[in-house]
């Protein structure tokens, strides 16, 4: 069987010895060098499985590949804070806590959850409201939390600005800010989705709200965004496609990546109306 012998129809509307064909053509290409000829069966399998819905692979309970990156990150950023014995920290998570459970319990002496929608949230705390509008428990801790964990969030908010500014009021003078956002992702309504963040969008974004950049990383490269788009789960990634980033602090021009992660330290306390003047 040679290259230009791969049957193009469906394998739904092939026989079983043109499966076999279609087999032995399968490792003809492995084996070729021919770059077009492989991209060709890719195609032709991706639609493949595109017409016969076989890309909700991640449906079924399965950890998707950006999801994973971010537990690398947390834990990465985590263990450090150990290594250099970091404790006994007023801690908070915008959302519904489960990456300060799973990365960051050993290090909070504390934790608070805030979020508007998620029933699991301590206080219910509306992030498109002026600081000086949320409740009192909440005002209560504003300038006190040392780490602050806010990951897929911001692009369900419709004024980004009023978020950054409740995010700078939260933290301390010093405190840690541990963010991100999705880039390649289907629209998610939970319940509203405006944004998808560039890493400078994001740098612009933090440098305006009182905040400087330790690290800003574009999470992943074209195969996870790929591997994202077809729902195949993270344990068919190779260890090393889950911890491909750019660096975000030189641009990522031209670069594929699925979701902007940043550790940032708060270095102001920055008026929302500072911040819309900065950032728009």
């Amino acid at each position: 069987t040679s290259v230009q012998e791969i049957p193009s129809t469906s394998v739904g509307e092939i026989g079983v010895s043109s499966v076999v064909s279609l087999a032995t053509a399968l490792e003809v290409v492995a084996a070729s060098s021919d770059v077009a000829a492989k991209k060709k069966l890719w195609w032709n399998l991706t639609q493949e499985l595109a017409q016969t819905h076989g890309f909700p692979i991640g449906k079924h309970g399965a950890t998707s590949s950006l999801r994973r990156s971010l537990d690398l990150w947390d834990q990465q950023i985590a263990s450090r804070h150990v290594a250099v014995g970091s404790a006994s920290l007023q801690c908070a998570e915008t959302g519904d806590g489960h990456f300060l459970r799973n990365h960051f319990k050993e290090i909070c002496k504390t934790s608070l959850v805030v979020d508007k929608f998620d029933q699991r949230a301590d206080v219910k705390l509306d992030l498109s409201l002026r600081p000086n509008l949320a409740p009192q428990s909440i005002k209560d801790v504003h300038k006190t939390i040392d780490l602050l964990v806010s990951h897929q969030v911001f692009e369900h908010l419709q004024r980004p600005s009023v978020g950054m500014a409740n995010l700078n009021a939260l933290l301390r003078i010093g405190g840690k800010l541990v963010f991100s956002t999705p880039f390649i992702v289907q629209d998610h309504q939970g319940p509203t989705d405006f944004f998808r963040y560039t890493v400078k969008s994001i740098h612009t974004l933090l440098t305006c709200a009182g905040f400087t950049i330790e690290k800003l990383h574009g999470l992943g490269d074209r195969l996870e965004d790929l591997a994202y788009i077809a729902e195949v789960p993270s344990d068919m990634l190779a260890a090393r496609d889950l911890v491909t980033v750019c660096d975000g602090m030189e641009g990522c021009n031209n670069k594929y990546y699925a979701g902007v992660a940043s550790i940032s330290h708060k270095v102001a306390d920055v008026t929302l109306e500072e911040i819309r003047e900065c950032w728009g």
